[in-house]
């Protein structure tokens, strides 16, 4: 199901609330600029698969967040680039399966994340890291 009527200007009534998780999956309208009403929210799970419409742009909004989660299956606009603007959040878990601009030379940006999780393939395929104790 898609969720055709949350838009940019839906998000900004969410911008004061103290939102932990947000599932904006399939929400197609959804902008770079819509998630810059949610940049100050303490936000540690987001769901953005299937949002057509955000860029590396957008990504730039959660750097230096509170983010452990972040879902961007489909998001076909992001680039190894939009990577660059991970680097500083504490992220475990990471979706990309369908970015298929990212590469493995993206892929370097996270090297110093605590990611437990990263889900690249659609064929399921993860990669896990343990972390030390």
């Amino acid at each position: 199901a898609r969720c055709e009527e949350v838009t940019d200007e839906g998000l900004a009534h969410l911008s004061t609330l103290p939102l932990q998780e947000l599932n904006l999956a399939r929400c197609e309208e959804v902008t770079d600029e819509g998630l810059a009403h949610l940049s100050a929210l303490p936000l540690q799970g987001l769901n953005l698969a299937h949002c057509r419409r955000v860029s590396n742009a957008g990504l730039a909004y959660f750097n230096n967040r509170l983010l452990k989660s972040l879902g961007l299956a489909y998001c076909e606009l992001i680039t190894d680039a939009g990577l660059t603007h991970l680097s500083a959040p504490p992220l475990q878990r990471l979706n990309i399966v369908g970015c298929h601009r990212i590469t493995a030379a993206g892929l370097a940006y996270l090297k110093g994340l605590p990611l437990q999780e990263l889900v690249a393939s659609n064929r399921r395929e993860v990669a896990k890291r343990k972390q030390p104790a």
